[in-house]
């Protein structure tokens, strides 16, 4: 269930964002397609997460949502995504920092390998899981 979460769902979950933000910096509106890279995802997490939280909240009175803290299977996955991001956004603000006007074909390169790390990492880390 975990390699289905960060592959096929995440994907089907992104997608129409990954199109829009393309075809926005085709477009020329690159600051607008990087807004929209930044803030869908947070949009997602913060108020997905806290609709969902709110609404268990609200349907059970109060809640625990791991029973004896979390799942051990669950946490190197979360690490892995929050190492993950912590390098997106520091690539990010290199790129902002260094090169404003993202001219370098490097970026987009270290962005992908290190999307396809993330997903080696999950992967290997998820074989004992299933």
């Amino acid at each position: 269930r975990l390699r289905l979460g960060f592959t096929v769902i995440a994907w089907g979950n992104t997608i129409g964002d990954f199109m829009t933000c393309t075809a926005l910096a085709h477009m020329g509106h690159a600051p607008i397609a990087f807004t929209g890279v930044v803030a869908g995802p947070l949009f997602n997490d913060l108020i997905g997460l806290g609709a969902a939280l709110l609404v268990l909240v609200w349907k059970k009175g109060s809640t625990t949502l791991f029973e004896g803290g979390w799942p051990s299977h669950i946490v190197a996955p979360l690490s892995a995504c929050v190492t993950c991001i912590g390098c997106a956004v520091m690539v990010m603000a290199s790129m902002a920092w260094l090169d404003p006007r993202a001219s370098s074909r490097t970026w987009p390169i270290i962005l992908s390998c290190s999307y396809l790390a993330f997903l080696g990492y999950m992967w290997h880390a998820t074989l004992h899981v299933m």
